[in-house]
């Protein structure tokens, strides 16, 4: 399995932690929600119940790819901001065709100075009619989307309220979408150990002779990179 999706993600959460704390460390911001807060939810995450709702059925996977030439699927997931309630990655789409060099687009909400974001653009063909797997992403969302995002929100507006625009030196928008991405990061490495470890218990043996690529992406957002097999 090739580790390029999992550096990039260890280097863009260090980034972003960066890019943080020099936001209020140099220039003094202060934040209605600090990161802590968020460093904290994402150790409080179950693990164990996460990897076992994204593990998938890897003899049903390699059957998918081999029997339909498969070179990349895409999981996707939509949020509209109500009810937190069985959010799933729905079922993947499958394409024969999967052209990807592994470098990031310049689509991510959060742009960082000097560094690379983690959005992807795969030139993605030959959709095929089928559709594999599916999985339920609570034991991530529930956390961000239920239990924090509405608190973080209210946080939000009251701190508007509370300071004029002339006072507010930081661009609180850019300082949610690096707390939302944390948690996009959250939960492609959990996705990607879930894979890792299906592949460990049951090694998946392609016979395309083609590179594999998975990948999720939010409804209207670029791929994230998850994992690369046969490369």
């Amino acid at each position: 399995m090739n580790n390029t999706a999992a550096i990039r993600i260890s280097e863009r959460e260090q980034a972003i932690k960066k890019w943080l704390t020099e936001l209020i460390e140099v220039q003094g911001a202060k934040l209605p929600v600090m990161p802590d807060a968020i460093y904290d939810a994402l150790e409080n995450i179950n693990i164990t119940n996460a990897i076992k709702e994204f593990t998938p059925d890897s003899a049903a996977l390699q059957n998918f790819i081999n029997e339909n030439s498969i070179q990349a699927l895409v999981y996707q997931w939509y949020y509209d901001g109500g009810e937190v309630n069985n959010i799933h990655a729905e079922e993947g789409y499958a394409y024969k065709d999967c052209q990807f060099d592994g470098k990031p687009g310049n689509t991510d909400l959060l742009s960082i100075d000097e560094h690379e974001g983690f959005e992807m653009e795969p030139e993605l063909n030959d959709q095929i009619n089928d559709t594999f797997g599916g999985f339920c992403l609570d034991p991530v969302m529930n956390v961000w989307y239920e239990d924090l995002a509405t608190e973080f929100s209210s946080k939000f507006n009251e701190y508007y309220d509370l300071n004029s625009e002339a006072d507010i030196h930081v661009d609180l928008d850019m300082v949610k979408d690096a707390y939302d991405e944390l948690f996009h990061l959250k939960l492609v490495t959990l996705i990607r150990q879930a894979y890792q470890k299906a592949i460990k218990e049951n090694p998946i043996k392609i016979n395309t002779e083609k590179p594999f690529h998975l990948f999720i992406q939010r409804h209207e957002r670029w791929p994230m990179h998850v994992l690369s097999l046969n490369v």
